[in-house]
C-alpha cells in the first residue's frame, strides 16, 4: 500500500510542477526555434559541425 501512494504522490506532484511550467513559460519551442535547432536558438552555435 505505501509503494501505491508514494507513486501516487509522485504523479500528483509531477502533474502540479508540469501545469506551473506550462503556464509560465510554456513547454514548448516555437516553430522556428525547432526548426533551425535548438543548439543555435539557445547557445548561438551549431552543436555538430558536417559537411
Amino acid at each position: 500500500a505505501s509503494v501505491g501512494i508514494v507513486g501516487l504522490f509522485c504523479v500528483i506532484c509531477t502533474l502540479i510542477i508540469t501545469l506551473i511550467v506550462k503556464s509560465v513559460i510554456g513547454l514548448r519551442v516555437s516553430e522556428q526555434e525547432e526548426e533551425q535547432g535548438l543548439d543555435i536558438a539557445e547557445h548561438g552555435t551549431k552543436a555538430y559541425f558536417s559537411s
